[in-house]
């Protein structure tokens, strides 16, 4: 399962994530939807770990991803 936590993530004075919780469960199918520059990418990056969230915890499978380096998820 993918849970995500409270992510936060900022860029200059802009918030682009702010605060999202959510689970993913395995057998199960999850839309990110949204309009143009509402953060769906962002979330992404932050799940493949490259971009770091300023705040907030990613797990899968009971592991904390959130202190993973670029490249170890994939």
């Amino acid at each position: 399962m993918l849970k995500c936590q409270d992510l936060v993530k900022t860029c200059s004075t802009l918030t682009i994530i702010n605060r999202i919780s959510f689970e993913a469960k395995p057998g199960h199918v999850t839309a990110i939807l949204g309009p143009s520059g509402s953060g769906k990418t962002t979330l992404l990056r932050l799940l493949a770990q490259l971009e770091k969230p300023d705040s907030g915890h990613i797990e899968f499978n009971g592991q904390d991803l959130t202190n993973l380096k670029a490249g170890e998820v994939g």
